[in-house]
C-alpha cells in the first residue's frame, strides 16, 4: 500500500502544479507504477477522496496548524490531506498506519523539516477521535437550509457523502450480463446484476478501467444508472434518429 500512497501523492501534485486532468494523470501513474489491481483501487480512492473532500481536509489542517494554510508548502499540504483522508474517511486503514506512512512519505520527498509538523497534526487529530462530518461549501449548505429546512439539508449532505456506485452497460452485441461478470471476475473486479434495467451491472474495485480485459474488448461502457434508464424509457425503434444533446 505504501507505493499506492506515493503514487497518489504524485498524481495530486501533478494536478495542483500542472492543472492535469485527474483521470488522465491517475491512469498514467497507475500504468507507470505497475500497481496490482488492489493497489490501483486504493490509489484511486486516495486521489478522488482528496479531491472530493479538499474543503474539509483543509479546514481540519487550519484547526490544528499554527501556520496559515496558504503558507504551508504544497507537498506538505498534499501529504497532510492524504493522511487526514485515511484517518477520517477510510475505516479499514488503522490510524497508526496513516500517520506513520505519511511521515515516511514526507521523508521520501526530502521533507525532513516537515515530517515532524505532519506527525504532530495527524496525531493531534487522532487524539480528538478524528471527528468530522461533511465536506461542502458553507454557502451551499446555508442555501439548502433556507430552501428546504435543516432536516432535508442534512439528508442531502448524507447522500453526498462517500463515492457513488459505478455502473456499466453491457454491450449486448458482444456478450451478455453473466459472461461479462465472469470476465470482470478474472480481473478481480466485483460485479453484480442490478434489478433494473437488465443489461446493467454494478462494479467495484476496478482500479484503472482502461486495464480491464472487458474494457479493452469493448464488452462494456461505463454509464451511470440514471443515464441507462433514460435510454431504456426512450424506447427508440429501428430507423429512428436519436440525438443526445447532453452527450460529451
Amino acid at each position: 500500500m505504501a507505493n499506492s500512497r506515493k503514487t497518489a501523492f504524485k498524481v495530486l501534485l501533478k494536478i495542483e502544479q500542472d492543472g492535469a486532468y485527474s483521470n488522465i494523470a491517475l491512469n498514467n501513474a497507475v500504468k507507470e507504477s505497475e500497481l496490482s489491481p488492489l493497489d490501483a483501487a486504493f490509489t484511486s480512492a486516495l486521489v478522488y477522496g482528496v479531491l472530493e473532500r479538499k474543503i474539509t481536509l483543509d479546514y481540519i489542517i487550519k484547526q490544528y496548524s499554527k501556520i496559515p494554510l496558504r503558507k504551508i508548502e504544497l507537498k506538505t499540504k498534499i501529504i497532510l490531506r492524504l493522511g487526514l483522508l485515511q484517518m477520517a474517511f477510510m475505516d479499514k486503514i488503522p490510524e497508526s498506519a496513516a500517520v506513520n506512512e505519511s511521515v515516511k512519505l514526507a521523508k521520501q520527498q526530502k521533507l525532513q523539516k516537515s515530517s515532524g509538523f505532519i506527525n504532530a497534526i495527524l496525531r493531534s487529530f487522532s487524539r480528538d477521535n478524528c471527528k468530522i462530518k461533511y465536506s461542502c461549501p458553507q454557502m451551499l449548505v446555508k442555501l439548502w437550509i433556507n430552501s428546504y429546512g435543516e432536516d432535508n439539508a442534512r439528508g442531502i449532505l448524507e447522500n453526498l457523502s462517500g463515492r457513488p456506485n459505478i455502473y456499466a452497460r453491457v454491450n449486448t452485441l458482444k456478450t451478455n450480463t453473466d459472461e461479462l461478470i465472469s470476465v470482470l471476475a478474472d480481473d478481480k473486479v466485483k460485479a453484480e446484476k442490478v434489478d433494473f434495467p437488465s443489461n446493467a451491472v454494478k462494479i467495484a474495485d476496478t482500479g484503472s478501467i482502461e486495464r480491464l480485459k472487458a474494457y479493452k474488448g469493448g464488452l462494456l461502457h461505463i454509464q451511470d444508472l440514471s443515464s441507462q434508464l433514460c435510454a431504456y424509457f426512450l424506447c427508440a425503434e429501428k430507423g429512428q434518429t436519436v440525438l443526445d444533446i447532453c452527450s460529451a
